[in-house]
């Protein structure tokens, strides 16, 4: 066994330890805060809309819509409404169309159609928007 007979503080100093490259941090591209609202507003758990636990108390439309609130950041950018999407709700790919077509028949989207590429669906989130057919101007396409 080692002895030691006097206390050397250079015996027990550590090596510093080789310093690490720093990486560049990858940039997030923030959308933003979501607009505050001159109106009341309800909160409504995803859960509720996307097939958790307890049936839905909302039809496919009434979920399809708030699902593309939810992922809209109601209504900051544009949702690419793919089937994959649209499953968690369980509508078919000919239920949805027609669902999005009644929205956007009654103001409360705008599609934007490119070809044969999927859909960009964009709330229209103006209190004002639903009735008249006003965009809310936040999101673009």
């Amino acid at each position: 066994m080692l002895e030691i007979d006097q206390f050397d503080p250079e015996h027990f100093r550590l090596e510093p330890a080789p310093e690490a490259p720093t990486l560049p941090r990858p940039t997030k591209r923030r959308v933003g805060r979501i607009p505050r609202l001159n109106e009341n507003y309800v909160r409504v758990p995803a859960s509720w809309f996307t097939g958790g636990p307890r049936q839905s108390p909302f039809d496919q439309r009434g979920r399809l819509f708030l699902l593309l609130l939810h992922l809209s950041r109601f209504g900051a950018r544009p949702v690419v409404l793919t089937s994959s999407v649209v499953k968690q709700l369980g509508i078919t790919r000919q239920r949805r169309l027609q669902i999005i077509e009644q929205l956007e028949a009654d103001g409360w989207v705008q599609i934007t159609r490119d070809g044969r590429r999927a859909l960009a669906v964009c709330p229209i989130v103006n209190a004002e928007g639903a009735e008249t057919g006003l965009t809310s101007g936040t999101c673009q396409a």
